[in-house]
């Protein structure tokens, strides 16, 4: 520990969410020692993720205030081309662009040194292989050997394979955890909207395709983990006959959809962020912006402990309003899944009956849907989806 700190705080996983908590952390309690510990030897490498994020979600964020997300600009876009498995075909489309194309690694590296220069002790190549209630044990890789370290609070960043939440009681169903399979190619693409493609290639997603510019795209798609991602992935360009070339980059990954309700993200000293605590949108497979926001509630429930004694169990309090959002992502992503290919394919074309590309362009918001779901429920010529409501309310 370092000299004059009497506490400290460790966080586990070296990526955005790990990074932008331990920064917060050290900037409201310069008093506490906040160690972070990577077992990467670099921050930015070696990431499955499309950097895809919502510009209203981003701006909600007090790291909006400190990095300009222009800084990391890739690609800008206004909506998505929603294709069903069989006929149905949606365009979603507004004037103002909505999700913006981030350099992930750049904006990783931004929050490095945000950390590194508020004073967080940064411990790259290690990894930690045990924990207790009050210290873990760490491989330090470079010098080949173990530590012990001992912590007030340990908080798990470390990703969808967190040693930190396989170390609560409280365990989470992985079962709907999602496999992915991702390349970076060139073809023929809408450079300002994203495509997103329903089929039995995927049992329990979808494929996509984001684009990084006209000629160049980031095409994946995610299914169930009892499937092969990558077999996927051919059945999916052989399905949707999509021409892409020069392959420069491909990746598998985990994308941790799990079903939050009743779930408690703070056991005895240690909390879960970012994606040990599976804080993505089950419809979308996104998880940075929510990542972060557990973290702004991670270290606001940290300093209300140190400086006003609070229980850190305010932590799970402070989630709820985010909570509430996933949990309705997660509760879309179930009603569709359960659907059958036709009756997912005769719903999508219903709905654009519907005119619900109108009603989206008006009122979608991709990270806060509680506040949309009303508004649809009432809309007039959505009074055909009757049983489809109560089918959805009625739905645990």
């Amino acid at each position: 520990m370092i000299e004059g700190l009497e506490k400290r705080v460790i966080i586990v996983g070296g990526g955005p969410v790990g990074l932008y908590c331990a920064y917060l952390i050290k900037r409201f309690n310069q008093r506490v020692c906040v160690t972070l510990i990577e077992q990467k030897k670099d921050v930015g490498t070696n990431y499955c993720c499309a950097g895809h994020i919502s510009i209203y979600g981003y701006r909600k964020l007090m790291v909006s205030s400190v990095l300009d997300l222009e800084k990391f600009l890739v690609n800008k876009i206004r909506g998505a081309y929603i294709f069903g498995p069989n006929q149905a075909k949606l365009e979603i489309k507004t004037e103002k662009f909505q999700t913006f194309l981030i350099d992930r690694s750049n904006f990783e590296n931004e929050l490095y040194l945000l950390a590194q220069n508020v004073g967080v002790e940064i411990k790259l190549n290690h990894k930690v292989s045990s924990i207790t209630d009050d210290e873990i044990v760490v491989d330090d890789k470079e010098n080949n050997k173990y530590l012990t370290i001992k912590y007030d609070f340990l908080i798990g960043a470390d990703g969808p394979n967190s040693i930190v939440r396989d170390s609560f009681e409280n365990k989470f169903d992985t079962s709907d955890f999602v496999v992915t399979y991702q390349v970076t190619a060139e073809g023929d693409f809408k450079k300002d909207m994203v495509s997103v493609y329903f089929g039995d290639f995927s049992k329990s997603f979808f494929g996509w395709i984001i684009p990084i510019s006209r000629t160049q795209a980031e095409i994946g798609v995610g299914t169930n983990i009892t499937q092969n991602p990558k077999l996927a992935f051919d059945q999916f360009l052989t399905k949707y006959n999509l021409d892409i070339k020069n392959i420069e980059f491909n990746c598998s990954g985990i994308i941790p959809i799990s079903n939050l309700k009743n779930k408690t993200f703070v056991e005895k000293n240690k909390l879960l962020i970012g994606d040990a605590g599976c804080f993505v949108k089950a419809t979308t497979g996104g998880g940075i912006i929510f990542g972060m926001f557990s973290a702004e509630a991670a270290a606001k429930a940290i300093t209300l402990r140190y400086k006003s004694f609070k229980k850190i169990d305010s932590y799970n309090k402070l989630l709820s309003k985010y909570l509430s959002n996933l949990n309705l992502h997660y509760k879309i992503h179930q009603f569709m899944t359960k659907k059958t290919q036709y009756e997912l394919d005769q719903m999508l074309l219903k709905l654009k009956e519907a005119d619900v590309e109108i009603f989206l362009e008006k009122y979608a918001n991709i990270d806060f849907i509680t506040g949309v779901i009303p508004k649809a429920i009432v809309h007039p010529k959505f009074y055909v989806f009757y049983k489809e409501i109560l089918d959805f309310i009625k739905q645990k």
